[in-house]
């Protein structure tokens, strides 16, 4: 929530919370090599470890929370953690991936046009 109240105070929006956004749970437990289990992922999207959602499984959630954001009229913002962005942006564009989440930075910001099915990302600096 607090993630996303600078921009919804600025675009004058309300902030809606979402359980469907939380961040994909990867596994059950702590793994050591959480890093390798993700990189898997996306190669593998049905992929899915004890106690954990495959990539698949996550993508179902966030496209649910897109689709239903898209059948209003009013401007809507999703705000999320890395993952479960990325997931969405490869459903879009197959070619983004492991390495595209890598690059990532904290916030990051993207236009996504379902119609279109391009991908825009949005320089804050």
């Amino acid at each position: 929530m607090a993630t996303a109240k600078p921009t919804a105070e600025k675009l004058a929006l309300r902030i809606k919370q979402d359980q469907r956004l939380q961040e994909r749970v990867l596994c059950g437990k702590p793994a050591d090599n959480w890093l390798e289990l993700l990189e898997s992922s996306f190669h593998d999207m049905d992929k899915q470890w004890p106690g954990g959602e495959s990539s698949n499984q996550a993508k179902k959630r966030i496209l649910a929370v897109v689709e239903e954001a898209a059948k209003t009229e009013e401007p809507t913002v999703i705000v999320s953690h890395g993952n479960l962005i990325s997931l969405l942006l490869h459903t879009i564009d197959p070619q983004f991936g492991f390495q595209q989440w890598k690059q990532m930075q904290c916030p990051e910001v993207f236009h996504v046009d379902l119609v279109g099915q391009t991908i825009t990302k949005i320089d804050l600096s």
